[in-house]
């Protein structure tokens, strides 16, 4: 319980207070972030399968980082060059791609 609290709740109410801090709707802020992330409005450029191939690219990418962060953390080195490890993650994911 503690766990959920701390890594989606507490974000989420983090992130509320920002957006009420700014003057801004909280509904309409929340709805305009899930539809950049989801793709909707529909652009005519982009169709939503784009949006969403453009989605699962970067999280790709961001989880391989964090993979090989925790690697080398368990392999008992202290690594801060995240950017070299992001590097290493991407070779791979853009080798699947073509």
């Amino acid at each position: 319980m503690r766990v959920m609290l701390r890594t989606r709740v507490a974000p989420a109410l983090l992130g509320a207070l920002v957006v009420l801090a700014a003057g801004k709707p909280l509904g309409e802020s929340f709805q305009i972030i899930l539809q950049g992330a989801t793709g909707y409005p529909r652009s005519e450029a982009f169709d939503p399968l784009d949006v969403w191939d453009a989605v699962l690219h970067n999280m790709t990418l961001l989880v391989l980082t964090g993979l090989a962060v925790a690697v080398a953390l368990q392999a008992g080195l202290f690594n801060i060059g995240a950017a070299g490890q992001l590097r290493g993650g991407c070779a791979p994911t853009g080798q699947t791609r073509r």
